[in-house]
């Protein structure tokens, strides 16, 4: 998954419609409290050299927002368009000669309701990184890789739906700029062949960490289609622009259910 453009091999093996989960996380800014004086009240009190131009309505300095002038967001943003630079945040998991990665989601700052495998088999409800399709029965492309380039022995993140909503992964983005055009993707396959099963779907959401929530961005994959070989497909593209004033951190969402 790429945000502008940030990537991830995501595996997610027949069956699976979509639901979300949401949980709320807040963001906080160290600021100095300093304020231009007009003879207005505001409170609290204007911070970073912002100026108290009505009631409760702060103007503030270059580089700071918030409605007490309290976030700073110079610094970290370019004026440029932010079409086709480097990504500013790329995990592909890893690579190993063993195929059964040792790492955790903790290792690439995510969470999920799914337990990890560590060998096969890989039940519904399961997760593994792996550096090849393991060969758990007749259905799945055993032994096919992941998707990144010249990666090798890379590990992918291989996702068995489970019969109950799940969310199999959420991870969180920082210090994104306030007005910036951002591209949010994904790479999945289905690692079933064609054998008429059910076939996945996803639902991918991007949303602010401000206490409420705020959706950004949502897109259904729809049925990930089946291959008489493994086919990795940028599945989801998402562009947005980040526009709210208290928050410059976004999070995902990507969930499964059968």
């Amino acid at each position: 998954m790429t945000m502008a453009p940030y990537k991830r091999d995501i595996v997610v093996p027949a069956n699976g419609k979509s639901t979300t989960t949401t949980t709320t996380t807040t963001t906080s800014t160290t600021a100095t409290t300093s304020s231009t004086t007009t003879g207005f009240i505001c409170y609290p009190e204007c911070q970073n050299n912002g100026t108290c131009i009505q009631t409760n309505t702060c103007l503030c300095a270059t580089d700071f927002t918030g409605s007490s002038c309290e976030i700073q967001s110079g610094g970290l943003c370019s004026d440029d368009n932010t079409t086709n630079i480097a990504p500013i945040f790329l995990v592909t998991f890893g690579s190993g000669s063993a195929t059964f990665s040792s790492a955790t989601p903790a290792n690439f700052s995510f969470t999920t309701t799914y337990q990890q495998a560590f060998t096969i088999p890989i039940e519904d409800g399961y997760f593994a990184f792996t550096n090849a399709i393991p060969n758990v029965n007749t259905v799945w492309h055993t032994g096919a890789l992941d998707h990144t380039p010249n990666d090798i022995d890379g590990y992918m993140f291989l996702a068995n739906a489970d019969p109950n909503p799940g969310q199999f992964y959420r991870g969180t983005v920082n210090n994104l700029c306030i007005g910036e055009r951002y591209e949010f993707s994904a790479y999945l396959t289905n690692l079933v062949g064609p054998f008429g099963l059910a076939k996945p779907s996803v639902i991918f959401q991007i949303r602010t960490s401000t206490s409420d929530n705020t959706l950004i961005g949502q897109l259904d994959t729809g049925e990930i289609p089946e291959y008489s070989t493994m086919t990795w497909t940028n599945h989801v593209t998402i562009d947005f622009r980040f526009s709210f004033l208290r928050a410059n951190i976004t999070r995902f969402w990507y969930s499964s259910e059968v």
